[in-house]
């Protein structure tokens, strides 16, 4: 049992210093607010006492001065300096001379130094002595007075003096009455009840064994004593619950190490020293040891006999973290985690990428170091094979068209650099797709590895050679010369060896085959060139060689440059025409063969150049379709031709069985969001479905029978009409003809136009299309009817409906308009 310490460490001694001290500091404070008000007051009157002296000796003063009589002056500053705080006074004239001057040495005091701090210790006043109001007004000079402020501030000094002692006294008085009843009403009541706390048996607690004075029984110590019965009894009642408590922690470390042994990720704490505290059976399983062999070493300890530079590294990055939580300490700054990848091998020396991450805690009340860590090594392998795949084509194993580029692209910046030129060849299968065609992917995928095959054994290693897409290797000679002479002889001689070679017969499962291919050449570097660029340049080199019939090699001239040039033209032009919506759409008639009735209409775009008119899609669809804008140019034709038909349908002039045809391009078919874009433009234009037909061609249709059907199917069940365009210039496939959803079949004008000439096959042609049509119960529109002659045919063959310049050309939306309005009658019998 303690007892009570010394009497200065008791609570009754502390109270009473600390009011004592707290009470005449008190009353010190109130006499310095006193005395700095006094002291305020004694200034302001100690500066009305100077002027006053001042003043009242001007006037003798100046007329000393104007007068000039010394005697006067000397007079004058000799009655100035009987004032005891005057030590100097002086009259001059307005020379500066000086007329009358006395000076009296300063008393000293015990209070100038205090005189110094609280204030200047001379004061010096001035006075003009001007001549105003006498006859002389040239005549002027000065009165100056010194003050000694010692001597001004003395009375001030006493009556300080006498403050500080008055407070002293009163808070002196005050402290010891509180103190007093401090110790009544506080300090004698408490020792009782610590008298009888140390009385208390913490074993039999049974009742309340703490009571006071009833004179306390509603006040604090009342509510002390409560409180510690209280908590007396909640001790016993906590000694008892801490019995079941430490069972339940048992029994929780025991799940909780059972969870850890069962998690597949490495667990451990090491200490300060990177000594093992404990670790789950994963890490001892990787290190194949048991767990009381492990605790107690340092971690880098265990990886030594594995691997010494692996044990090193791993001391290396402790050390590291160990600094920055050091580092973190030291500034206050939040304790950081640390995430790392590192190579580790395990026990039997099999070398895993391991994933960690650090973080710091605290353990029985010492600072030590959490480390969860897991094996990635299948996933970066995993990663790595996908990193491969998105550089490697799949079938070849050869880089693919974006690390062949990226490749051209570094060769390109390199050459520069070096001053050597390079040359990038395109190289294209001419009879790759009638293989392909004949006899099946697997044929021509076959002949694509045989192909790489062959060109890795008969080009140098420094070659980069790639699969660019399709039937098309890209090829990249670099360091063919110093001068573009050199790279093209160099380039000449790869092109006329791959060509020689690749005529070699190839062994395919179908079949001995002989192909033939075709080079296209550009050489690099030039002041712009890109990897685009000079890809794009030999490509074109590439077309002109196929133009030519194949089997040969072409290199870029500044002939084709202009080619490409005036395509790069045409492209910007048209990202502008898409920007400032120079696009606009005519329409031609679709016309019923039976009785020349208009049912509706084809969109045909047109481009209205700013300054070369009216451009026709000849000239611009491929480059659409090569830049990339097509997709952008569909979306807009469908908004010009569904706002076309809202506004049409507004004005009356559109019959309600009418329909406007629109040709939908295969990239625009094939976009993820096709359906869900004409779904949205049928509710923003509030056009009838039923009064919409989109036009896809054969080949569209092949590139995905599924897909196709799915898109069909979803808008024609809105009441959207498909037909199937230029029929009879691709697949023409009846066995996946019956199974399309579509409702037209339109026949292509090659077809017509020579259908009416004797020595034509084109006529049976045209009879069997409209005869299967109507057997699968499609309706039938001919396309580019001109003729009388032409028409005629049509309606003898049962052909529905036609187009052509018969009826009429396309015509803007004015002209169309007024062309429905002129065949009204018609229309409304339709």
């Amino acid at each position: 049992m303690t007892t009570s310490g010394p009497a200065r460490q008791r609570l009754a001694w502390k109270l009473t210093k600390t009011i004592l001290v707290l009470s005449v500091a008190l009353g010190m404070l109130l006499s310095v607010v006193q005395i700095a008000l006094d002291y305020r007051q004694h200034s302001e009157a100690l500066d009305q006492l100077f002027a006053r002296i001042a003043n009242t000796a001007v006037p003798p003063a100046r007329r000393a001065l104007q007068t000039l009589d010394p005697q006067l002056a000397e007079e004058v500053v000799e009655g100035l300096v009987l004032h005891d705080a005057v030590t100097a006074a002086y009259v001059t004239d307005e020379f500066g001379e000086t007329l009358a001057a006395i000076e009296k040495p300063t008393k000293s005091s015990a209070t100038s130094l205090l005189t110094g701090l609280l204030n200047e210790p001379q004061r010096q006043i001035s006075a003009p002595l001007s001549a105003a109001n006498l006859d002389d007004a040239s005549v002027t000079g000065e009165l100056r007075l010194e003050f000694d402020m010692n001597q001004a501030f003395l009375p001030f000094f006493a009556r300080a003096g006498r403050m500080l002692g008055l407070g002293l006294i009163k808070g002196l008085v005050l402290g010891l009455i509180l103190v007093y009843a401090l110790r009544r009403l506080l300090t004698s009541p408490l020792h009782k009840m610590t008298r009888t706390i140390r009385t208390v048996d913490p074993d039999n607690i049974s009742r309340a064994p703490v009571t006071v004075d009833p004179r306390h029984a509603n006040d604090e110590l009342g509510e002390l004593a409560d409180t510690f019965n209280a908590f007396a009894i909640r001790t016993r009642e906590l000694l008892e619950s801490h019995a079941i408590a430490e069972r339940n922690v048992k029994e929780s470390s025991s799940q909780l190490k059972l969870i850890m042994d069962t998690v597949p990720h490495m667990i451990f704490a090491r200490a300060a020293d990177d000594t093992i505290l404990q670790c789950n059976r994963a890490f001892t399983e990787f290190y194949g040891n048991n767990m009381e062999a492990l605790i107690g070493k340092r971690h880098s300890e265990l990886q030594a006999p594995i691997s010494e530079t692996e044990a090193e590294q791993l001391k290396a990055r402790y050390d590291h973290y160990r600094q920055k939580l050091k580092d973190a300490r030291s500034e206050n700054k939040r304790l950081p985690r640390q995430y790392e990848k590192m190579l580790l091998s395990n026990a039997i020396g099999d070398r895993r990428w391991i994933e960690s991450m650090q973080l710091p805690m605290e353990s029985l009340g010492r600072d030590c170091t959490l480390v969860i860590a897991h094996d990635v090594t299948d996933r970066i392998e995993a990663q790595d094979k996908i990193d491969q795949l998105a550089f490697e084509d799949l079938l070849t194993g050869m880089p693919n068209r974006r690390l062949t580029l990226d490749r051209l692209g570094f060769d390109i910046t390199r050459s520069r650099n070096n001053a050597a030129y390079g040359a990038f060849m395109i190289l294209d299968l001419d009879s790759f797709k009638t293989i392909n065609d004949s006899f099946g992917h697997s044929a021509g995928d076959e002949l694509l590895v045989q192909v790489s095959r062959h060109l890795r054994q008969i080009l140098h290693e420094e070659v980069t050679i790639g699969r660019i897409g399709g039937d098309e290797f890209g090829i990249l000679a670099p360091d063919l010369g110093k001068q573009p002479s050199d790279a093209a002889t160099g380039a000449e001689f790869i092109a006329q060896t791959i060509l020689r070679e690749l005529k070699r017969a190839f062994s395919l499962q179908a079949g001995e085959f002989h192909i033939n291919s075709s080079i296209g050449i550009a050489l690099y570097p030039d002041a712009d060139s890109t990897a685009e660029s000079v890809l794009r340049s030999a490509d074109t080199a590439l077309f002109q060689a196929k133009q030519q019939g194949g089997s040969v090699y072409r290199m870029f001239t500044e002939s084709m440059k202009l080619a490409v040039r005036q395509q790069l033209d045409l492209e910007l032009d048209l990202r502008r025409a898409l920007k400032d919506s120079e696009f606009c759409l005519h329409f031609q008639p679709l016309v019923r063969v039976t009785d020349n009735v208009i049912i509706g209409a084809e969109c045909l775009l047109r481009w209205n150049h700013p300054n070369k008119g009216m451009v026709y899609p000849d000239v611009f669809i491929t480059a659409l379709e090569q830049s990339g804008f097509m997709l952008e140019a569909g979306d807009a034709v469908i908004d010009l031709a569904f706002g076309q038909l809202q506004q049409w349908q507004r004005e009356g002039v559109w019959p309600q069985t009418a329909r406007l045809s629109v040709n939908i391009s295969p990239s625009q078919f094939f976009d993820a969001s096709f359906v869900e874009k004409i779904i949205q433009r049928l509710r923003v234009y509030d056009v009838q479905p039923t009064s919409i037909e989109l036009e896809i061609t054969e080949s569209t249709v092949m590139q995905d029978i599924r897909g196709t059907m799915q898109k069909i199917e979803a808008l024609r069940s809105m009441g959207v009409r498909f037909a199937l365009d230029d029929f009879g210039t691709g697949y023409s496939s009846l066995s996946y003809l019956k199974l399309l959803p579509v409702d037209v079949l339109k026949i292509d004008r090659s077809f017509v136009k020579d259908a009416i000439d004797a020595t034509s096959n084109d006529a049976a042609i045209l009879q069997t299309i409209i005869r299967l049509a109507r057997h699968l119960k499609l309706e039938v529109v001919a396309e580019g009817v001109e003729t009388q002659p032409h028409l005629d045919l049509l309606r003898d063959n049962g052909c529905d409906n036609y187009q052509g310049y018969l009826y009429s050309r396309p015509v803007g939306a004015q002209a169309f308009r007024e062309l429905l309005l002129s065949r009204r009658d018609a229309l409304t019998s339709v």
